[in-house]
């Protein structure tokens, strides 16, 4: 596995799938968190594996060819992300944790994002496609 210290640049984010309170101000209870996804582009069938429509072989998924990541930011600004149902404050902190798989080019995100007192705003999984 190949650590980076930053999100891969050459992705292209297909999918992002957010959860987050209703109100900013709540304490995080899963019974009442909002959940929306987005879907750039055309929509994905979840029964096809990246790894199988690329007509990879298993032989060629190792761990020689994966890339993983874990980002932390004081801003929003510079990390690959589409805020705009559920935008964050400036002043939050995004970490990012990721992998890439460069022989099927499939990527993965989690990405946290709290308030600059610590408090959980939302939380988004990713997937895409390295170009």
């Amino acid at each position: 596995v190949e650590q980076v210290d930053d999100i891969p640049r050459d992705v292209l984010w297909t999918q992002q799938q957010m959860c987050f309170m209703p109100s900013s101000n709540q304490p995080w209870m899963l019974q009442r968190v909002k959940w929306d996804r987005f879907i750039v582009g055309e929509e994905k069938n979840d029964d096809h594996d990246d790894a199988q429509e690329s007509g990879l072989e298993d032989s060629n998924v190792s761990s020689a060819n994966t890339i993983a990541w874990v980002v932390a930011r004081d801003t929003a600004d510079d990390l690959t992300f589409d805020d705009s149902c559920n935008p964050v404050p400036k002043n939050s902190i995004m970490i990012s944790m990721g992998v890439a798989c460069k022989a099927s080019r499939a990527v993965r995100s989690l990405v946290r994002t709290y308030s600059s007192d610590g408090m959980l705003l939302n939380v988004v999984f990713q997937e895409g496609l390295l170009q």
